[in-house]
């Protein structure tokens, strides 16, 4: 068989294992469903991957690989800084809610994955955290944002948004709100037409004394 064809056939049982990793808990999902869902032989399939936990992080890897590569892509388009973080926030929180069981997987204790598989997800996260990082240096650098520290504020982005994907979901309207909460904090902003109110009551008092 063509290396093409075996490539094409690897990735193809790759994307099934994700989504059967991301549907179901880990315990759950077996060889035997993989091979079902791929269209392949038992066999063919532990020719490609030996042991469950060997495809799982070759899916894992392979998904994260693919998330920072459009995250990348988002980074380079045009438009304000600010956007194309709300997007990159919308796009990271769908994407690990997507994985919610895999990574609930990985965190957990007991017959799950093992620490290899942890340290691929740290690896991954630590890829799409310089994304985030060059995307608030070029806020900065334009006058969109003041971050004091980038390395900081990325931490603190990908750090809730991957808690809010894993507890809540990635659903657009939770992404949006999100992204209000982490770029416009929780201090309460007046509306404008309200301070212009306040205001005019200001200079028609100093007028009146």
């Amino acid at each position: 068989m063509k290396a093409e064809t075996l490539e094409r056939r690897r990735r193809k049982v790759l994307g099934v294992a994700a989504a059967l990793f991301a549907s179901e808990d880990y315990a759950r999902v077996h060889m035997d469903d993989v091979a079902v869902a791929a269209d392949i032989a038992k066999p063919t399939l532990y020719r490609y991957f030996p042991t469950k936990e060997a495809l799982f992080m070759a899916a894992l890897e392979q998904t994260l690989g693919e998330l920072r590569s459009k995250v990348a892509a988002l980074r380079s388009e045009p438009g304000s800084a600010e956007t194309r973080l709300r997007r990159t926030i919308a796009l990271i929180h769908e994407q690990i809610g997507a994985l919610a069981p895999a990574l609930r997987a990985i965190e957990g204790e007991g017959t799950g994955p093992s620490e290899h598989s942890r340290k691929m997800l740290r690896k991954g996260m630590r890829d799409l955290r310089d994304e985030v990082v060059s995307l608030i240096e070029e806020g900065n650098r334009r006058g969109e944002f003041d971050a004091a520290d980038p390395q900081l504020a990325a931490l603190a982005i990908l750090g809730a948004v991957r808690m809010a994907a894993i507890v809540g979901g990635g659903t657009g309207a939770s992404s949006k709100r999100l992204s209000d909460l982490l770029l416009g904090g929780l201090a309460r902003r007046e509306e404008p037409h309200c301070s212009s109110e306040r205001h005019r009551q200001a200079l028609a008092i100093g007028g009146a004394s």
